[in-house]
């Protein structure tokens, strides 16, 4: 019979440390999903801090897509933040067209009336002078940093022509591409000294 008792109690105490084990994990998942919340820039509204990714209040990053949009009103409202750059900077691209990525990039490109791209200027939000396009699969004869005012800008072309320029200025990253159509030097650095 006391054996019984023993195994009897031993099955208790276990139930009850078991228990307490599980209660113990519920307080920590709970603590974690609202320190998720309330804490660091990912849920801000704010310019204060970088959002480089959305976040669900359990961690995971929600997919983020590019948006084709009508206006710049539309891409500032997807962005987030406001950009500079030259209207109709190419004689032959007259159409304007605008893309946005939530709270990350705003683009603006022009094109002929065929459609082809002449020249595209974007904006990224990336808190660390990461560029803006990606040239892992690119090749370019050239690449130089220039001095245009006082930013160091990163020139991609062929010596003589420029076919991307990229560059930062505190938390944002700035490109602008003519791949088509590669700039002189000269047109590519007015076109950057337009850009904020």
């Amino acid at each position: 019979m006391s054996e019984e008792n023993n195994n009897s109690k031993d099955t208790r105490n276990d139930l009850v440390s078991n228990l307490y084990k599980i209660i113990a994990l519920v307080i920590v998942a709970a603590g974690v999903i609202v320190f998720t919340l309330f804490s660091g820039n990912r849920n801000k509204d704010s310019a204060d801090g970088c959002r480089v990714n959305e976040y669900s209040p359990f961690g995971q990053a929600q997919q983020g897509v590019w948006v084709d949009l009508n206006s710049y009103a539309e891409a500032f409202a997807v962005s987030r933040f406001d950009m500079e750059y030259p209207e109709q900077p190419l004689e032959g691209y007259p159409n304007e067209h605008f893309r946005a990525f939530n709270r990350m990039f705003m683009e603006v490109y022009y094109t002929d009336d065929a459609g082809e791209e002449g020249v595209r200027f974007t904006k990224g939000y990336t808190c660390n002078g990461a560029e803006v396009y990606d040239f892992k699969d690119m090749t370019f004869r050239s690449t130089m940093i220039e001095s245009v005012g006082d930013i160091d800008v990163t020139e991609r072309g062929d010596g003589e022509t420029v076919s991307a320029a990229t560059w930062y200025v505190g938390d944002y990253s700035y490109g602008i591409m003519a791949l088509e159509h590669p700039l002189s030097r000269e047109v590519m650095e007015s076109l950057i000294r337009q850009m904020k």
